[in-house]
């Protein structure tokens, strides 16, 4: 699994930015050096020349979460990009990128609203870019995806009607909350990219803006729901690899200008 989730990864990078080498270097070090780009950690690096305790480098040696899911996650922003940007002929990549946004309500919570959230953000780029024909294609994979969750929901359904709901949820994490959470992994990450991304391809760009409030929304939406659901998952599953790819796209952009 994890051998085909760096091969996911790989295909994903080379997309952006057309260049197997960043491919190849994006992909391990997503799956093995995702502590390192923390400043936090990164300091502590420098400082004390050791990792903090709970950082490894076998994060995606995990099974399940964040193993599977980022298999998921990946793919899923693979199909989306080949059918965004690839054949206009090639329903397929909309078929997979539908089928693998189902799928994934029954493998991990945060990977399906991640998704969901990014696909509202994407909309609303191509809003501005006018892009109806891009539009109307996330919103029907989106849209499709739905009547294959269909048992998640049921179950949840299930679930929330027992008596011991309420206070099964509060310990996993389900609390109360309206807390700001403020990344400074995100907002350094952004800084780059607003100081570097006209270097980006065009469609690397439009990728990377819907991003950024992606990332930040996810990781605050106690602040409108007030219901605080363990978002630390959300930055280090999919903010993280998502800004090391970014690292990584800019390098090589830079590189070869």
């Amino acid at each position: 699994c994890r051998a085909l989730l760096a091969f996911v990864i790989y295909l994903f990078v080379y997309n952006l930015t057309k260049n197997k080498i960043a491919g190849l270097i994006a992909a391990p070090f997503v799956m093995l050096g995702y502590g390192l780009v923390d400043p936090n950690n990164f300091i502590a690096l420098l400082k004390k020349g050791v990792l903090p305790s709970e950082m490894t480098f076998l994060h995606y040696a995990r099974p399940i979460n964040p193993n599977v899911s980022a298999l998921f996650f990946f793919g899923y922003l693979l199909c989306l990009w080949k059918y965004l940007y690839g054949p206009v002929r090639n329903k397929w990549y909309g078929f997979l990128s539908t089928l693998l946004l189902g799928l994934s309500f029954y493998v991990y919570l945060f990977t399906w609203t991640f998704i969901f959230v990014f696909n509202g953000m994407l909309i609303i780029v191509f809003l501005f870019k006018h892009d109806r024909e891009k539009i109307k294609k996330i919103i029907w994979l989106s849209l499709l995806a739905l009547p294959i969750s269909i048992f998640y929901w049921i179950n949840y359904w299930n679930a929330s009607q027992s008596p011991w709901y309420a206070e099964t949820a509060m310990r996993f994490g389900f609390v109360n909350s309206h807390a700001w959470n403020i990344s400074k992994l995100v907002i350094v990450a952004a800084a780059a990219f607003i100081a570097s991304y006209r270097i980006l391809d065009e469609r690397a760009r439009v990728f990377f803006i819907a991003f950024f409030p992606t990332a930040f929304f996810v990781v605050n939406e106690q602040v409108i729901t007030g219901y605080y659901i363990f978002n630390d998952h959300y930055h280090w599953n999919f903010n993280t690899p998502i800004v090391i790819i970014l690292l990584v796209c800019l390098l090589f952009a830079w590189l070869n200008k």
